[in-house]
């Protein structure tokens, strides 16, 4: 949890208040490989931060993955 901690610590001040209230909402969670976040044309109403390992972006054209962007250790 100390690593999202300080990702946002990074984007401006984080009070103390701040820092136990999410300590007490966030959830930390390990996906497997290759896990699928989001099927095409779903949205959500969550936000992720990445602690350990990569997230890939892409989409299918004519059949084949289209890589848009990867996601890497201290990025959301």
């Amino acid at each position: 949890m100390e690593n999202i901690l300080t990702a946002i610590g990074q984007i401006g001040f984080v009070s103390d208040d701040l820092k136990a209230y999410l300590n007490q909402h966030l959830k930390a969670f390990t996906l497997p490989k290759k896990h699928l976040l989001l099927e095409a044309g779903q949205t959500s109403n969550k936000m992720y931060f990445i602690a350990s390992g990569l997230a890939r972006g892409y989409y299918l054209k004519d059949g084949k993955e289209v890589t848009t962007w990867f996601m890497q250790e201290g990025q959301f």
